[in-house]
């Protein structure tokens, strides 16, 4: 059988002040809102990858 290889399709986050999905390429120890321009800290413990 052949093999194929695969890629993470990235990160995603819904904001706690104004409930924007975010979508990050890579993990960060902080994240910025698109939307509403607030950073919070990643909690690394709890990372995975987003489904599309």
């Amino acid at each position: 059988m052949e093999t194929v290889g695969l890629i993470a399709s990235g990160y995603e986050w819904t904001c706690p002040e104004c409930d924007t999905l975010n979508k990050e390429i890579e993990i960060y120890n902080q994240v910025t809102c698109q939307n509403c321009e607030r950073t919070f800290e990643v909690n690394q413990e709890d990372v995975n990858h987003a489904f599309h």
